[in-house]
């Protein structure tokens, strides 16, 4: 979580030549086929006249280039390669929505490790999940959750979200603090042994005396 901050991303955005006051939705991550990246395309498309909401895709993957070919000359839309870890802060920033599209059947895969740095840039998160998937329950109150494949209900999702810019506001910082609360090592830990002086004894605890038995 730390290495993961909200930081002034300006510089990026002018480098992609995106304007200052535009709603950027930024994908980032590998781009393999279980993300289910075809429903951003179907979502490019459906925001296409929306000239205040520009895409970005940033990452590799055996799906990047079917993807490019979709909606890659579309004229909001950017593709970027994977950048140095010591700029993944200012990418994350640069968001003003974040998009995590998974396929219906990766449900029952692991959370995906990059929602962590997602919540810690505090920015809010457009999610594909079941609404009783363990994804769906942790991303309430830090974004919004559509049902996966459905391309009417993301974009739907985004562009409320681009119309609000005090819920937006809101739901990213709900997502630094969880991220600060639950996903951050030190928290973490420091749980962990407050958990321990639950069931162990202090040192002012006496402790039992052994049992001896007198021959």
């Amino acid at each position: 979580v730390n290495a993961v901050r909200p930081v002034d991303a300006s510089s990026m955005r002018r480098a992609l030549g995106i304007p200052r006051e535009a709603i950027v939705c930024l994908y980032s991550g590998s781009m393999a086929a279980k993300q289910g990246l075809d429903v951003l395309a179907r979502v490019v498309r459906r925001l296409s006249a929306r000239e205040d909401v520009h895409f970005v895709f940033c990452g590799a993957g055996a799906s990047r280039d079917a993807l490019f070919r979709d909606v890659g000359g579309q004229p909001r839309v950017r593709f970027m390669d994977l950048q140095p870890a010591e700029r993944l802060a200012e990418l994350l920033s640069m968001a003003d929505v974040h998009l995590l599209p998974q396929r219906a059947d990766a449900d029952g895969l692991v959370m995906p490790s990059k929602l962590c740095g997602i919540f810690a840039s505090a920015r809010p998160v457009v999610v594909t999940a079941p609404a009783t998937s363990e994804l769906s329950q942790v991303v309430a109150g830090k974004g919004v959750v559509v049902p996966p494949g459905d391309d009417a209900a993301f974009a739907e999702a985004i562009a409320s979200l681009a119309d609000d810019s005090v819920r937006r506001h809101v739901l990213g910082i709900n997502a630094r603090v969880y991220a600060e609360r639950v996903l951050d090592l030190d928290a973490v830990l420091s749980q962990a042994f407050a958990g321990f002086d639950e069931v162990l004894p202090g040192d002012d605890d006496e402790l039992a005396p052994a049992r001896t038995t007198e021959r």
